[in-house]
């Protein structure tokens, strides 16, 4: 069966091999961002509950995907993630969604609005790989559909402000008393602390809202976490699968480099890889390490006789993904 479906894939017809009911999904081609879902004619629905709202209250939002082959695959879309929701809502997880019928997958959060002005909902686009259709050579991606979400109008209240306290008004003793002359003078040191005062409190208050929203930073380990997750699920499917094709190594690990490293573009030789691993500010160790590895898999690839097999491949590049994640 592994025979005729590597024959078949390199005619260019798309026939995934299942273990255990496991859909393989092919690396090449693969969306950014992709959940790992697979069905044919994949439908994706949006709701809202409620529709009417305050800048204060919260929206239950429900994402649900339907005729899934692999439901139990299918990861969390990350809205956070999504410009155009990202700029109007705040995101958070939901509560667990009801059990739904077979081939559905759902999934919940909660929208905060962040501005009185907000009208809709933006739809929201899902990746998902169909097995029924092929995958030619010359265009990887054909079998990778979207499904997409129609978007929610809402309507936001502006909320009540708060009734001003009553302060009476006082007068300092100093409107009520005679002026006086004063010899009094003012140390140097004072106009010295006063004229520094304004940048130290200014340098303190940006170390203080460093520590208080990292979000930069959470996004980055998020968006480093996530790729060695892919790359590594992606690497073990290949390993149950020997022999492993040397190139869907390669495509798999060059995808986490890019992403890991935030590369403009895939590269495409090993020269290349270093000159871009370089220019993002990797360490020496890590650009000859990533060097050797891609000339070994050229090796294994293009050789007569190559040293490296597909399955030794497999082992070195989830090596490679963990000590790059400071894993042992």
């Amino acid at each position: 069966m592994r025979t005729i479906g590597k024959l078949l894939s390199l005619l260019g017809l798309a026939v995934p091999v299942c273990a255990a009911g496991e859909v393989m999904i092919p690396v090449i081609g693969q969306p950014s961002p992709f959940y790992g879902a697979a069905g044919k004619k994949v439908k994706v629905e949006a709701q809202a509950e409620p529709v009417v709202v305050s800048s204060e209250d919260t929206i239950i939002f429900t994402l649900r995907i339907m005729n899934l082959d692999n439901p139990a695959d299918v990861q969390r879309p990350d809205l956070s993630e999504l410009d155009a929701i990202r700029r109007d809502f705040q995101v958070e997880d939901g509560p667990p969604a009801d059990a739904e019928p077979a081939g559905t997958r759902a999934f919940r959060y909660k929208l905060r609005p962040r501005r009185d002005t907000v009208t809709a909902i933006p739809a929201v686009t899902f990746p998902y790989y169909d097995p029924t259709l092929p995958q030619p050579p010359d265009k990887p991606d054909f079998p990778f559909r979207k499904a997409r979400t129609e978007p929610i109008t809402i309507q936001v209240r502006k909320a009540a402000p708060p009734p001003m306290p009553v302060v009476p008004l006082e007068v300092p003793d100093i409107m009520t008393e005679p002026a006086q002359t004063s010899s009094f003078e003012i140390p140097p040191w004072v106009w010295w602390t006063t004229a520094a005062a304004p940048p130290v409190m200014a340098l303190g208050w940006c170390g203080v809202w460093r520590v208080l929203n990292p979000g930069g930073a959470r996004l980055a380990r998020r968006r480093r976490s996530r790729a060695a997750r892919t790359a590594l699920k992606t690497l073990h499917s290949l390993a149950r699968h020997p022999p492993a094709d040397p190139a869907a190594v390669v495509w798999c690990v060059s995808a986490y480099l890019s992403e890991r490293y935030d590369l403009p573009g895939l590269f495409r030789t090993p020269d290349d890889l270093s000159r871009r691993l370089h220019e993002a500010g990797a360490s020496a160790e890590t650009v000859a390490e990533c060097e050797a590895f891609i000339k070994a898999a050229d090796a294994a690839r293009f050789a007569p006789s190559p040293e490296h097999t597909g399955d030794a491949l497999v082992a070195d590049a989830e090596n490679l993904v963990r000590r790059q994640e400071g894993e042992p």
